[in-house]
């Protein structure tokens, strides 16, 4: 039998083992749940972050290039330990420090290239425990804006090439006439790889008499949806057929009237093609817009609506308010106090966002309770940041083709044409999309508002 002595001892070894077990902080490395996406050049910054919030100021953090099967970054130590990087990282790995204290591990990449695109991981470890994620990187290149030039005259037409460069992956090139008639490819059609890797786009079109004489040539990236578009109007006298030795003079005309003073003095509104009563309607509309106000009685319970019924953000708190039949009881909506059953009618929204968030129309009568689609198979027409991409929502979603995400909306309603239209009013007027749709009903101005997001509505 243990002497009481040998009991004390035993129980005082107990104790500092328990102590030591409890000063062993185990956590886990997460990542973030999509891929992390850098353009060519710009730097990239990977995120790891310990679970439950852990300092990592004392912690040994590696992060490890699967394509490589390298260490690219070492922490130890309270300091970087760089000095057997390998060649292609040398000078260009910096640990962000800034979150260590609160458990986020990240590593900054300079100057981008396409050979950094790949698995990484990060690798953290104390001196009793250590876990890691899997992060994928992917490399993009947003080229540069398309430059359509007239090449030759061929077979009665005229030979146009649209040219760009910069572009990864392989992009998709789309030519246009009319505004939204898709025109197929020429079988020379080419997307050639550079030698750093990047895509050069050379893709001719023959423009006869039959073709629209406005066009556009978009040059999309199909992993961000981002796009870069150029147009050209070409003057009739292209197609008078005349001889080759006057054709010159023909085309030195034709350039002449598509960059007449008229042409420049109408460049704002370069991506509406309406007829003469259409466009008159769509200035007439823009220049007095219509002042809009948003219906509190209509908003979701997590929807904050402003005092002055101009803007619209999302609470984390449900408020508690009565539950009428013109509320929106799940989706997070609200709808303006005007209602439309005719004529036309522009608004512009800003949006501050770090979520989703989607604007436009919404039918009288649309379903106010349960789960909807936010669709027009729910009656309700909108487009708007839905998964950190812009889009219109509906099904099928169509392409956009659009540089960057808009902040600042307008939306143009033509009841009777049967057309709701969506504007980048921070890029020139440029056009967005435009729905075709027979309304039967009246439409009032439509909010879907997520997390993070902030809609107001300009006067």
């Amino acid at each position: 039998m243990a002497t009481g002595s040998q009991s004390l001892q035993l129980l005082f070894w107990l104790m500092v083992l328990d102590l030591q077990n409890s000063n062993s902080v185990k956590f886990s490395v997460l990542g973030p749940e999509f891929p992390v996406v850098a353009t060519v050049g710009s730097d990239a910054i990977l995120t790891c972050r310990l679970h439950p919030a852990t300092s990592a100021q004392d912690l040994e953090v590696r992060w490890i290039s699967a394509s490589h099967n390298s260490i690219i970054s070492l922490y130890r130590g309270g300091k970087e330990v760089n000095v057997s990087q390998i060649p292609v990282y040398q000078g260009r790995t910096q640990l962000v420090k800034d979150g260590l204290e609160s458990g986020s591990v990240g590593l900054r990449i300079h100057g981008t290239q396409l050979s950094d695109e790949g698995v990484y991981r990060c690798f953290v470890q104390s001196e009793t425990f250590n876990d890691q994620a899997t992060l994928d990187l992917k490399v993009i290149g947003i080229g540069t804006v398309p430059n359509i030039h007239v090449e030759s005259y061929q077979d009665g037409g005229i030979r146009l090439v649209c040219k760009s460069e910069g572009w990864y992956p392989e992009p998709e090139v789309l030519w246009r006439g009319h505004g939204i008639e898709r025109l197929p490819l020429s079988s020379d059609h080419r997307n050639t790889p550079m030698p750093d890797g990047l895509f050069q786009i050379d893709s001719p079109l023959l423009v006869t008499g039959e073709t629209s004489k406005d066009l556009s040539c978009a040059v999309r990236n199909l992993y961000t949806n981002q796009s870069k578009e150029a147009m050209i109007s070409i003057a009739e006298p292209f197609f008078v057929k005349i001889s080759p030795w006057t054709l010159g003079l023909s085309i030195i005309l034709g350039i002449c009237i598509v960059f007449s003073p008229l042409l420049v003095y109408t460049s704002s509104f370069k991506n509406a093609k309406f007829s003469l009563s259409n466009e008159v309607d769509f200035r007439r509309a823009v220049m007095k817009p219509e002042i809009v106000t948003l219906d509190p009685d209509t908003g979701n319970p997590e929807l904050i609506v402003s005092p002055d019924l101009k803007s619209v953000t999302r609470s984390d708190v449900k408020q508690d308010l009565h539950d009428g039949p013109k509320r929106f009881s799940s989706a997070r909506c609200v709808l303006g106090a005007n209602s439309f059953a005719s004529g036309c009618h522009y608004w512009e929204v800003l949006v501050e966002s770090t979520g989703d968030w989607a604007v436009g129309c919404a039918c009288e009568s649309v379903t106010r309770k349960g789960l909807i689609t936010l669709t027009p198979d729910d009656g309700i027409w909108s487009a708007g940041v839905t998964g950190g991409q812009y889009q219109v929502l509906a099904n099928p979603r169509p392409p956009l083709y659009i540089s960057r995400t808009p902040q600042m909306v307008g939306v143009y309603l033509e009841h009777e044409r049967g057309r709701l239209s969506f504007y980048n009013v921070e890029e020139e007027m440029g056009l967005i999309y435009t729905f075709q749709v027979h309304f039967t009903e009246k439409l009032l101005p439509f909010f879907w508002v997520g997390s993070g997001v902030e809609i107001k509505i300009r006067h």
